[in-house]
């Protein structure tokens, strides 16, 4: 199907400080990126086990900020640290070639250092819902605070949070500190 990578090909791989989506799904195919292809589907069905893992936070990666639309069109508006994807990818795919003599002790020793607590509040739907809310009171709350003559915080500012934000009795409590915290409430 193509050039599998030997142990020089491995270590030019390694030293890439990222790869992109379209690299990784070769890559995860036993493959060196950038050959001809005979077959797609091991190709087809690595890209897609690849989407999932991202879009599960099972597989962190960067979107550049100047990313165009043929980025996305030629997989390369997504990347990956080469650490990070061998991690995920050795235990998800039978193929994926076997970079553990060519990463370094210490880099391997670091990705399987558990995450600490803001890594893991990323990966949490409540948390993530909680700080949109929190975001959106933020930037409503200026033009609100002009319209509105006494701000009672128990009173209009729990209506306003309420019907505006969307947010639930907990939730509410905590945006009415986080905005007593940036804008000065009494």
């Amino acid at each position: 199907m193509g050039s599998v990578m030997d142990k020089k090909t491995l270590e030019k791989w390694a030293r890439k400080s990222a790869w992109s989506q379209r690299e990784l799904q070769e890559i995860c195919c036993g493959l060196e990126p950038g050959g001809a292809r005979d077959n797609q589907k091991d190709l087809n069905e690595s890209i897609e086990e690849i989407r999932r893992a991202v879009l599960m936070k099972e597989l962190e990666c960067k979107e550049p900020v100047d990313m165009e639309r043929e980025d996305r069109f030629y997989d390369h508006h997504r990347f990956f640290r080469p650490i990070d994807a061998w991690r995920w990818g050795k235990e998800h795919f039978d193929n994926f070639p076997d970079f553990s003599e060519v990463f370094s002790t210490e880099d391997i020793k670091a990705t399987t250092r558990k995450k600490d607590g803001s890594e893991l509040l990323r990966g949490s739907a409540s948390w993530i819902s909680l700080q949109g809310k929190a975001i959106k009171a933020i930037g409503l709350f200026p033009e609100w605070k002009k319209q509105t003559e006494t701000i009672q915080m128990s009173g209009n500012l729990t209506d306003w949070i309420n019907e505006y934000i969307d947010a639930n009795t907990r939730e509410t409590e905590i945006i009415k500190g986080i905005l007593k915290d940036i804008y000065v409430i009494k």
